[in-house]
């Protein structure tokens, strides 16, 4: 059993029609200026406030996740959908994906393609490249160090009555991206990672017919690690 948390958790978005949005788990606010986008925030809240505790049966093996925290159970059933113990086991699922197929060395370099659920049937495509950068020593544990960086993004959008949105097109490209992962070998999991990614372009909308277009900027820092 591990015990993981956010430690950080930084959100900045710049939406179609000029419409912004923050997050900053170290300050948050959970009111937007927009009533539609409030619940975005409450989200935002409740995940970097939450624990979670993951039941592995063997190294690499992952059998469930349980997620605790008063801000989560206060969700309404919607939102809990968005964040929930099987997405979240299928994230941590996909993030075990990321380890080299072979050995590698220091310096070493592979692609992996990965899915950012976004929620209410949005996704990114994420293509990635990763970086083995040696061993690290805390106290008497040893950890392989992964450096990461997103090379390109895919939007889309799938039919939800939730999220009565439809993609005409985008353009969207990552303008920064750095990362760092820390893999126990003994454990079989990641227990601290640290990634901040900034996309940026042209995007447009439908919304029962009417196109709007706009730019999106979207910076996205996190911290999490586990025990």
């Amino acid at each position: 059993i591990v015990n993981g948390s956010f430690e950080v958790m930084q959100v900045e978005m710049q939406l179609p029609g000029g419409i912004e949005l923050t997050f900053d788990s170290g300050n948050p606010k959970t009111e937007a200026a927009i009533p539609q986008l409030t619940p975005v925030l409450q989200l935002f809240d409740a995940i970097s406030s939450s624990k979670y505790q993951t039941t592995w049966s063997e190294p690499g093996k992952i059998d469930g996740i349980e997620i605790r925290g008063n801000k989560y159970e206060a969700l309404e059933d919607g939102l809990k959908k968005e964040f929930s113990p099987e997405r979240m086991k299928q994230e941590a699922e996909q993030g075990l994906k990321r380890l080299p197929a072979e050995p590698v060395k220091t310096g070493d370099t592979w692609d992996r393609t990965e899915i950012a659920n976004l929620g209410s049937g949005q996704t990114f495509e994420l293509t990635r490249t990763f970086e083995y950068l040696g061993t690290k020593s805390e106290g008497d544990r040893e950890f392989d160090r992964i450096g990461v960086k997103t090379n390109t993004v895919t939007y889309s959008v799938e039919p939800n009555p939730a999220l009565p949105l439809e993609l005409k097109k985008s353009d969207l490209k990552v303008t920064a991206s750095n990362g760092e992962l820390l893999f126990d070998r003994k454990l079989g999991a990641f227990v601290r990672t640290t990634e901040s990614i900034t996309i940026e372009g042209n995007l447009t909308l439908l919304a029962n017919g009417n196109e709007l277009p706009g730019e999106l900027k979207l910076t996205i820092t996190s911290r999490t690690s586990r025990e």
